[in-house]
């Protein structure tokens, strides 16, 4: 939490964990006598009390601290669609939030997680590349990952989400180690769907929504990208005089 592999916190809550980070590891090693002892188990709680007690009023606002961050950024997930999850690199297993399954009717628990994000049929086909590229990732991760993906959702419809991964790494025994990578499920198909709006209209006439030159060499291209032994033909059509139809008829007629 301190070094903010945990996201953003109040920064009264850290600095109340920071007063009280020395009680709370003295709170669990008299814990753990009780657990261990039974000789103990009258003398410990004394000694957790004893020793907490000038400081009640902190632990209690600790406490309330950490249910209001839990409870705003569970709302803020909820409110923005976001679905969240965690990677344990060890066990090659994902644990999702329960909005996954009500979005993909799948299990929120995935074993054997990067093989099958690498083969999961919950990605369309122009998707599929980006999986086996956040499947490496979680073998091999470095830092960050951010990519956009079209899946499959619970009504069959596909639909644009953005894939947010983080690696958790640690220093065990004088080394780095990931053992977790955090990630986030963000839905983005409105924004997606807005963009492609929005590029069409550029690519068109305002008036007649014909494609303008910036579309057809767009198109052109794409078509000729599409198959390079078909052959194609492009016509071009010009009316002499035209500008006639207009000044006599109109230009709605024309």
């Amino acid at each position: 939490i301190m070094n903010g592999e945990c996201g953003t916190f109040n920064p009264m809550l850290l600095e109340c964990l920071e007063e009280m980070k020395g009680l709370l590891k003295q709170a669990y090693d008299s814990g753990a006598l009780i657990m261990d002892k039974k000789e103990n188990v009258h003398a410990a709680p004394k000694i957790v009390q004893s020793r907490v007690k000038p400081h009640e009023d902190n632990a209690a606002r600790l406490i309330r601290l950490l249910r209001d961050e839990r409870k705003k950024y569970q709302l803020v997930a909820e409110d923005s669609g976001d679905i969240l999850f965690e990677y344990n690199v060890a066990e090659d297993k994902i644990l999702f939030e329960e909005g996954f399954q009500q979005v993909f009717d799948q299990n929120i628990e995935i074993s054997n997680a990067s093989k099958a994000v690498a083969e999961s049929n919950l990605f369309a086909s122009e998707s599929q590349e980006t999986a086996k590229e956040i499947s490496d990732f979680m073998v091999n991760p470095t830092q960050v990952l951010r990519r956009q993906v079209r899946m499959q959702t619970a009504d069959g419809q596909y639909a644009w989400f953005e894939v947010y991964l983080q690696a958790i790494w640690e220093i065990i025994d004088n080394r780095e180690v990931c053992e977790h990578i955090m990630g986030r499920l963000s839905n983005i198909n409105d924004l997606k769907r807005e963009a492609v709006q929005w590029q069409e209209k550029a690519l068109r006439d305002g008036l007649t929504g014909l494609y303008n030159s910036v579309g057809c060499r767009q198109k052109a291209e794409e078509l000729l990208a599409e198959d390079s032994k078909v052959s194609r033909v492009c016509f071009f059509i010009d009316v002499d005089n035209f500008k006639e139809i207009n000044d006599t008829f109109g230009h709605l007629a024309g």
